[in-house]
Formats: structure tokens, sequence, C-alpha cells
């Protein structure tokens, strides 16, 4: 139940992805990213500023604190080196990003400055603020000197005061919203008035360029947003969907979509690719991402994920890390251009097999001769299906689509069933058939099984027979045919305890046999109800892998028996899907059942609660023709029809332990005690539900200067780890304490890390070696460097960090401390 729980919450807010934690202590007024999207500065009511690392989500320096009064804007400057800041206290700073230190002299002025916005080349800088006028600024370098702000020209006109200012891509334009109602367009080479766009019938409080140029978004206090064409200076559309004040607009780097955040706290995504609304006078589709409540102000698009992610301030001093709706984190596509209609796990948990219409492939890299499906072999390396291999040739020789595939309980045979009318054997190691097809059935075969000891396989068709055969050698075992009198037979399954075979019959019937006499020994037919809807053959049916429970589906109905009293378990029949059920599986405890159907969902059933787990997993967008569980029960795969741009094959996460992860990494913090018991039920709390979050906010502790509390910090959560096996949570302490200056104290969570699994030592001793060099023990930290310099070699993705270590060796193996503060400012962004 706690899992279900857990995987309700995560599965309701989709797009939330992180909290950027610990953040500020007010609201925050203004984000912006930096040109590759790596860094994020943050300005908060708190007077501060904050400087992240975007994809590692922690702080890098220690919070720039020189303003005195509400900071309202931050902006990069070309090259991502400057930051520029706008404030109440009516100044404007600039600041060096790699040391968190003033980079010239504070220009003050004579009233509250709102917005700063750098030109694309970084040459100008516009500011505008409570005085109603926008200023430009020449950005002067001297070599040797600060930088230098001089005013280039004034630009009055609005009426009142002036909330945004931004600059065209092109850097000809300066665009300025202002209380007046009105928006701005300033030529900066004449520096005068190019339009006054009206029509905003409150305050309007935000605006933007969409990158391609072509148009310019603007929010107002009536809780519209205004698209106009910057060319011709007329309005696009008319944006309604909000219902409060919208302080902020932002287009994604592909100019496809539009952010827009209200002072409720909704946030919108509109799809304006292709501009399909400017011909029909509609408005664009919007989505909202939900998940967290409170009212937004600062909000900007990242420019390293092609529109896919945005980051949003809110009134509380948080900052969140959003995804496109289009991307949800349990399921993992797995690139196979063709429709699947079934999937199969070798059990080692290194292969899995699915079959394929490949005459029905988009593309013609995976198209095929054959004219039935076609069987592919994936190589899954150490139970990874986030990038599976599929293996050649593939498996190819049906006429018809397959229905059923099954490895051998030692993995070196694969049987496939298909609509042709045959079964056929295959060796997995060589991907050649086995013998001739195996012939028998009067039509199409539905299924196909191995028994538990690998000797047997039963087939069923819908000639209402089953047959036994020898798996050796493929002929029909004597007295191996089992018939049904009144209809086909849709599905079967061997019965852990090797004695007994279940088979679906027509309208909702379950009927199994005693594998020694060949003998059918009882039938299953739940009792209608106005909920069961049994109007169809059992199509699918599986055991749990106790064999103590059996689920079949009937129709649209799922019914889960006990299989020793025949009664059903709580909440069966299970009638929520919409179609028909083609695919069951249970988890490798039992606990759970996994449903697919033709209604494009999967649903998870809890069978302790017999209720469902959270909303159906409905990211394929097509019927869904089988799911099968990995067997160490960390993933289930689905297989679906072919519905672009959606995967037709999806491995979905399935590991608890991961959930739990994915919901610190969201929260960026531990549960409090009501959070617990809201999760937990009756297990004790436990104040260290995430650790890993617990370190950055000792990190944070440690760059806002609090070194004893910070201290104190590190050697508490050292003790506790001392009792864990949490490799990360070791590894981060030792990471981060010894940034922060603490290696003396985390060096036995250094030495944990290291030690606790031979596969990882290599790479754990690089953050060791960072730690004995910050002590002194120069020689043994080499010795780390050189190990993980070995282990790293010819991985791409550690490639930059090597000449780094290099060099840190020759300086180390000569007793010199390569680590000053220009260094550790780089590791950290690491």
């Amino acid at each position: 139940d706690v899992s279900a729980r857990l995987l309700a919450a995560l599965r309701s807010s989709p797009n939330l992805t992180r909290f950027f934690r610990p953040a500020h202590t007010a609201a925050v007024r203004s984000l912006a990213f930096s040109s590759d999207g790596t860094l994020l500065a943050s300005a908060g009511l708190d007077h501060t500023i904050l400087l992240w690392d975007a994809v590692n989500f922690w702080r890098l320096t220690a919070p720039l604190k020189l303003h005195t009064d509400n900071v309202f804007s931050v902006a990069f400057r070309k090259g991502d080196k400057i930051l520029a800041s706008g404030s109440a206290d009516k100044t404007i700073r600039l600041w060096n990003v790699e040391t968190g230190e003033p980079a010239a002299q504070p220009l003050r002025l004579d009233a509250d400055v709102h917005s700063v916005s750098f030109s694309p080349d970084g040459k100008l800088l516009a500011s505008a603020g409570a005085d109603g006028v926008v200023r430009l600024w020449d950005v002067v370098e001297i070599p040797g000197s600060p930088l230098q702000l001089t005013q280039r020209a004034v630009l009055g006109g609005h009426d009142g005061p002036v909330y945004m200012v931004a600059f065209s891509p092109d850097g000809r334009l300066v665009g300025s919203a202002g209380a007046d109602k009105t928006v701005r367009l300033w030529d900066v080479r004449t520096q005068t008035v190019s339009a006054t766009l009206k029509g905003h019938r409150g305050a309007v409080w935000s605006l933007a360029f969409s990158p391609d140029g072509r148009s310019l978004a603007s929010g107002d206090d009536d809780s519209k947003i205004t698209l106009w064409d910057v060319a011709t200076r007329r309005t696009q559309s008319t944006l309604r969907a909000h219902k409060a004040a919208v302080f902020n607009v932002a287009f994604s780097p592909s100019s496809t979509k539009l952010a827009s955040v209200d002072v409720d706290g909704r946030i919108l995504l509109w799809d304006i690719a292709g501009r399909a609304y400017l011909l029909n006078g509609q408005q664009p589709a919007h989505r909202e991402l939900t998940g967290y409540k409170s009212n937004v102000y600062g909000m900007a698009f990242s420019p390293a994920a092609n529109g896919d992610v945005i980051v949003t301030g809110t009134e509380d001093g948080n900052i969140i890390r959003w995804d496109d709706p289009s991307r949800k984190w349990l399921g993992q596509g797995i690139k196979l251009d063709a429709p699947v209609h079934v999937v199969a796990f070798g059990p080692d948990n290194k292969m899995m097999a699915t079959a394929t219409d490949t005459s029905k492939t988009t593309t013609t890299t995976a198209a095929s001769a054959t004219t039935g499906d076609t069987i592919v072999l994936w190589n899954v390396t150490d139970g990874n299906l986030a990038s599976p291999v599929p293996q050649q040739p593939f498996l190819e020789g049906h006429v018809g689509r397959i229905t059923g595939l099954a490895f051998s309980p030692d993995g070196r045979r694969l049987a496939s069933a298909s609509l042709d009318g045959t079964v056929r054997r295959w060796t997995v190691a060589t991907s050649r058939p086995e013998g001739l097809p195996l012939i028998g059935h009067r039509g199409a075969v539905n299924g196909v099984a191995f028994h538990p000891d690998g000797k047997i396989i039963a087939s069923c068709g819908e000639d209402g027979v089953i047959i036994l055969w020898d798996a050796a050698s493929g002929k029909e075992l004597p007295g191996g045919r089992l018939s049904l009198s009144n209809g086909e037979v849709g599905s079967l399954a061997f019965a852990p305890d090797k004695m007994t075979l279940a088979s679906g019959g027509p309208n909702g019937t379950v009927v199994f046999w005693d594998l020694s006499s060949r003998r059918r020994i009882g039938d299953l037919t739940p009792p209608k109800t106005p909920d069961s809807k049994v109007a169809d053959a059992v199509r699918t049916l599986a055991y749990s892998p106790d064999g103590k429970t059996l689920a079949f589906g009937s129709g649209s109905s799922i019914f889960v028996f006990d299989v020793v009293s025949r009664r059903q378990l709580p909440g069966s029949p299970f009638a929520q899907h919409k179609d028909k059920v083609t695919s069951l599986a249970f988890t490798l405890d039992g606990g759970v059942l996994a449903s697919a159907s033709l209604d494009s969902t999967i649903i998870l059933w809890n069978l302790g609660t017999g209720r469902r787990m959270g909303p159906p997993l409905d990211e394929q967008q097509a019927p869904i023709n089988s799911l099968a569980f990995s067997p160490d029960g960390r993933t289930l795969v689905s297989g679906s029809d072919l519905r672009p741009p959606y995967w037709s094959l999806i491995s979905w996460d399935f590991n608890a332990k991961s959930w739990r992860s994915r919901g610190c990494q969201v929260a960026s913090r531990s549960l409090t005690e009501e959070e617990w018991a809201r999760w937990f039920g009756k297990e004790q709390y436990r104040p260290m539900t995430c650790p890993i979050a617990l370190v950055m906010q000792a990190d944070a502790v440690a760059l806002d200067g609090e070194k004893k509390a910070a201290a104190d910090r590190y050697a508490q959560m050292t003790a506790i780890a001392s009792k864990t096996t949490d490799v990360d949570w070791n590894n981060y302490l030792c990471m981060f304490g010894s940034l922060d200056g603490f290696a003396s104290i985390v060096m036995p969570a250094c030495e944990r890390a290291v030690t606790a699994d031979p596969a990882t030592e290599a790479f754990y001793r690089d953050s060791r070696g960072l730690a004995r060099a910050m002590v002194g023990r120069y020689a043994e930290a080499a010795d780390d460097f050189d190990a993980f310099l070995k282990w790293s070699e010819g991985k791409e993705d550690y490639e930059p960090r090597r000449p780094k270590r290099a060099a840190w060796v020759a300086a180390l193996r000569r007793s010199q401390n390569p680590f000053d503060a220009p260094t550790l400012r780089d590791v950290r962004r690491e």
C-alpha cells in the first residue's frame, strides 16, 4: 500500500521533476539560464542571488548578498561569465559568475530597478524601473580593470512604471512592458519609439520575444496574453485561459511553445508550432503543469533541452523544474519502429524477445521480407532495459501474426505460436530455427507455454484443442491432445506445481487439466455480476510466481482467484478497462498484477487492497497487445500497435527503491513526520528519508559561511552513514565535505564508498582522491586519481575530466596541492 500511494503521487504530477533546494527564504522574482543551460541564476525578495548547477541541482557559490533590498531581475551576458541584477535598492550590479564577486561598481539610480536585459552581443544592457523610463548602457571593457556601465540613452514615453524589458534576437529592438497598459518597441540605433502596441486592458507585467524573432508575447494584469507579429506590429492572437495576472511569459528555444505563469500559481504551456491558430482564428492548444500550489513569479525555459524543461520561482521561495507534459518518468521508450504483438523475458534477465510486424514499420531500416511477424531477440545488459541491443539475425518463418512467445526455463530455447497454425522452436544462441514447424492444430494457434521442467511445450488453438509436444523432438506426446467440446482455447499457463495446466475457454471459463492423467479436473466460472461483463473467451491468464493466485481476463474484466479456495480476491472482478484485456503479469512477489488492454492503457492492481495503484499508464497511446515483467521484477515491458510519435515498445521502471529515490529527487529534502505518516503509515519515522538532500543542505550551510554548523552536520551524517549500505550517500558526503573544507571529517565516508563494491571502486576513488589531497596525503591521492584514469579510459562521458586528473596527478607526485579555489569551483561544476 505504501508503494501504491507513492506511485500514485508521482504519477499524478509527472511533470514536476525537481526542486532546487535549499533555495530562497522569500519569493523568487526572476530566473535566468546561461546560454548552454548548465547554469541557473535566481533572484529573490530575500535580497539575494543564487547561482546553481542546473544539471546537478546544487549551489555553486555563496549567496550574492550585496543588494540591500528585493532583487527583481537577473540576466546573463553573452559568454555566461557576467551576470547583471536589478533591485529595489535602486542599483544595478554586475557579478563575476565564476567567483560570485562583483565585476563592476554598482550603478545607483533614483528609482527601483524592475528589469535588466543584455543585448545578444553583450555590448549593451537595458534597464527599466519605477521611474517609467528605459535606459541603455554601454558595457565597457578595459583590460585589467572592472567592467564599466556608461549610459547611452534614456528612453521616455511610458506613463508609469516599466516592469520588463527585453532585446529582440537580432538586437535591433528593445521591448518594454508598462503599467500604462502598453508595450513599446524601441529602435536601438535611433533610440526612438518604433511602435506602441495597444490593446491590453491592464498593466503589462511581462514580455518576451520568440527566438526566431517573429513574435512577441506580453502578459497583463487582466489575465490575458497577447501575441504580436513583430514585423507588422499587429495582434496575432489573444490567449485567454488564466484567471489572474500573468506575471511572466517565455518562449521555448524552438519558438514552438509559449509558457505563461500567473500570480495564482497556474503554469500553462501553449502549443504555437506552425501558427495554425493564425488561420482559423482560434486559440492555440494549451496544457497545465500541476503538482505544486503557490503563486508563481519567475520563469525561464532551459535553452539546452529542446524546449522541454521549464523552471519556475514561487512566492514561498522555491525553484521548481518542470518537464514537458509529454515526458513521464516511469516509462522509457525502446527504439523499435513497428507494432509489437508479444513480449517475453528469458529466465536469466539477460534476454528479451518481441514479436513484431515489420511490414508496418514507418522506416526502411526495420523492414523485413517476411509476410508474417518477425521475432527480435534483445540482449539486456545486467537487466538494464534503457538501451537493449537487438540480436542478429532476426527470427523469421511464420507467415501470420505471432500470438505467443515462451522461453524454456534454461533460456536456451524459444517457442512461438502463430495465426498461421504452427508452433516453432528456435535456438536462442544462434537465432536459428530448431527442426520443422510443429503442425497439429486446425486453424490459428492462440498461445504457447513451456512446462516448468522445460521438457514439454503446450499450445492451444481456435480448434478447441491443447497439444502437448516433446520440447526436444518436436513430436506430439502420447495422449497429449486435450480437447474442449464447446469452443476455442484462448490462452494457457502451467501451474508452478508442475502438475496442473490451466486453459482459457469460452464465456469466461477456465479449465484445469491434470498433466499426469491428461484429464480435465475442474472448471472455474466466475459468478456473473453487473460489473463482470463476461462476454468473451479467456484470452489471457497468469499464475502468480508462488502458484497461489490465478488471474484471467475475459472481455474488459479481470478475475483474480485464490487457487486453493477458488474464491475471488478482494476487489475482483476488476472492471476499469474500457476495452478487451489482452495481457496479464504478476510481480515477483505476487502482490501486484499488471493488466494491458486494447483501450491503450496498462493498470497496476494492488492485490492486497484490491485497488488500482495510481492512474493508468497511457504513454503508448495505442492498443496494448502484451506485457511481461523481467525475472528480477524490476522492469515491466509492454508492446503495442504503432502510433507515431508514441513508442510501441516501452520499459517501465517498477523498482520500488527507484520510486523512493525518485520521490527524494523531486522533493530534494527529507520528509516531515506528517508526510512520513501519510506515505509510510505506522512505520517508525526516519528523519533522514532522503540523505543526499541532507548533504546538499549541509553544503548550502557551508556556502552561507556557517562553518561550525556545517561541520556539525557533516560529522553527524558521516556517523549515521557508517550504519548504512548507501554508497551514493557516502560518496556525496565525501565529495561535498571535501569541497567545503571538511575532508578530515568525511574521510570515513570516502573509505566506505570505495570499499563497498569492487565493481565501482575506481569510480569512487575520484572523490576519495580529492579528500586525501585536501588533508595532505598527496601520494595516496595521486594513486586514487590514477585508478580513476585507468577506469575511465575509453568512456566518452568522462573524457573531459581526464586531462584535469592527469594534471592533478603530476602536481601531487611533486608533493603539490593542485586544489586552489578556482580548481575547487571547477570540480563543483563537473
